[in-house]
């Protein structure tokens, strides 16, 4: 599974945790410094990708797909 986290503003892909990785520390785009949102914001943003990835599988593991594959 992939999940691909862009900056909004300008579609750059890398990012600064700034202080630590607490979950009310702040995150930005390395590149534009536009604000991505907290820590915990993430970790929720991941959890939901995660979510809806298993989610995909599992109803085209009911449509007839190979076991062990990712759409």
């Amino acid at each position: 599974m992939r999940i691909e986290l862009n900056c909004a503003k300008c579609g750059n892909n890398s990012f600064n945790l700034g202080h630590g990785a607490e979950d009310d520390s702040h995150i930005r785009c390395d590149s534009c410094r536009h604000k991505i949102g907290t820590m915990a914001e993430l970790k929720e943003r991941f959890a939901e990708e995660v979510l809806k990835h298993a989610a995909k599988r599992d109803l085209d593991g009911r449509r007839g797909s190979s076991p062990g594959t990712w759409p």
